[in-house]
């Protein structure tokens, strides 16, 4: 059902140019928040949290502290900045979506993202100022809460935009492009390092970000054509996918590199995404109540691997690599008996075509 016509609560929402634009920016906003949380990650573990010094919201270079001084402190400084984009995102979607009279649950997850952004901000600074497990730990959990609701009005507004399905995988693509040319601009110009040096900086960093780019717009695209049975069983196909690179990924199970890291982060947060979504998907898709075990066993794996990436932030060392990967293991096979029971989903065209007319 598009949003441009009245929900199963009775909220009636905007016109069809304006679900487009909604559903541009709800996307553009999930995949932005993926990318901060990658490079926070990605900024802890290569050691430059503290790289401004304990200076927040300035930091250590020109203009009275405002810009970085090298490598480090620009890695520091650009999450910061991409995490103030992302914050006024948050901001333009909550208030879309409360003007435009969007359906009661896509208002309720942008207010719940909203409300959790202040929190986010203080820990955020307070990781700079304090730096302890418990405060980095808290900023990874409210960076969950507020991811999981923005994939949910993601997936959500996807709903009815088999017609916009290219402009959407436009939107999933354009932020990472954008963030890896900043990286790439900035990994040549700020380090005071040889070719080589900057040529891995750049490899590393913004490579990464290319490749997610390719990779979420057509999955976009693809998904966004679709119904929602369909829908639901490639995305809990491609978590399959996700989550068996995470469990080869494990940080520490094989291999501790920084890169090894971020790509077990990239890979598992994906698959958090793709879960809910399908679980999101299945219940829109589940009319008569037939699919009541798939929606609850992908609203289950989605829940065990939140738990297990907090867990591999606050507990993570070679003593909890074992515990990890089993944690992993046990995530991918109630993923893989969830993908087995969607099969149903295929046959489940005309309970689907009931249930697309409502929110």
């Amino acid at each position: 059902m598009s949003l441009a016509t009245s929900g199963a609560d009775g909220d009636a929402t905007a016109g069809s140019g304006g679900d487009d634009r909604f559903r541009g920016l709800a996307v553009a906003t999930a995949i932005t928040t993926f990318l901060l949380i990658l490079i926070g990650i990605y900024t802890a573990s290569a050691g430059f949290g503290l790289t401004c010094e304990t200076r927040w919201p300035l930091c250590d270079g020109a203009v009275f502290g405002l810009f970085p001084a090298n490598w480090g402190s620009f890695v520091e400084w650009f999450h910061r900045l991409v995490a103030m984009t992302a914050g006024f995102m948050i901001l333009g979607l909550a208030a879309s979506a409360w003007r435009g009279g969007r359906p009661r649950r896509v208002r309720y997850a942008t207010a719940l993202a909203t409300l959790v952004l202040p929190s986010q901000i203080i820990l955020g600074a307070l990781t700079v100022t304090e730096y302890e497990l418990l405060i980095l730990a808290a900023h990874f959990t409210t960076a969950l809460l507020i991811f999981l609701p923005l994939v949910a009005v993601a997936a959500w507004a996807v709903d009815g935009a088999s017609d916009a399905a290219d402009r959407l995988g436009w939107y999933a693509g354009v932020p990472p492009v954008l963030l890896a040319a900043a990286i790439a601009v900035a990994a040549w110009t700020l380090p005071d390092g040889s070719v080589a040096e900057r040529v891995g900086l750049v490899a590393g960093t913004a490579l990464p970000l290319g490749v997610a780019s390719l990779a979420s717009g057509p999955a976009v695209r693809a998904l966004a054509a679709r119904s929602r049975p369909s829908r639901a069983r490639t995305a809990t196909g491609g978590a399959l996918v996700l989550l068996v690179a995470g469990v080869a990924l494990t940080p520490g199970l094989l291999a501790a590199t920084l890169s090894g890291t971020i790509a077990y982060y990239a890979a598992s947060l994906a698959a958090l995404a793709a879960l809910l979504a399908a679980g999101l998907w299945v219940a829109d898709a589940d009319a008569d109540g037939s699919l009541r075990t798939v929606r609850l066993g992908a609203f289950a794996a989605a829940g065990l691997l939140a738990v297990q990436l907090v867990v591999s932030r606050v507990l993570f060392s070679v003593d909890t690599t074992t515990v990890l990967a089993v944690l992993n293991v046990v995530v991918l096979g109630v993923a893989v008996a969830v993908y087995r029971l969607s099969a149903r989903l295929d046959g489940s065209g005309a309970s689907a075509g009931r249930a697309a007319g409502g929110d």
